[in-house]
């Protein structure tokens, strides 16, 4: 089905929250203490990067195994020597500018 191959949901995306450089007003507590709510926004936008950092996450392991189902097809068919499935390999196997050395494929486990 289509809904296995689209992605994972992602959050809706929301602007950080700013922390203003003059100090923040401070707050009451109900037990008549103050807060600072300098430190109120910074929780929020850590709690928020956590989760923009899991939807990464989850996105990036999505694709991640989509890309290893394409390599074991393409891996199981190679020995019938298809020109196309051979330039799929290697752009997966294709190192990025910046990186030494080439990396060997995995065997494919069967």
């Amino acid at each position: 089905t289509n809904a296995a191959r689209a992605p994972p949901a992602a959050a809706p995306k929301k602007a950080p929250s700013r922390v203003p450089n003059a100090a923040a007003p401070a707050a009451r507590t109900p037990v008549g203490g103050t807060v600072d709510l300098s430190k109120a926004q910074l929780q929020e936008e850590v709690t928020e990067l956590k989760l923009s950092v899991e939807n990464l996450e989850r996105e990036r392991d999505f694709y991640y195994t989509k890309l290893r189902e394409v390599e074991v097809l393409c891996q199981s068919k190679e020995d019938q020597e298809i020109p196309f499935l051979n330039e799929v390999l290697a752009i997966l196997y294709k190192m990025d500018e910046g990186e030494e050395g080439a990396a060997e494929p995995e065997a494919p486990s069967e």
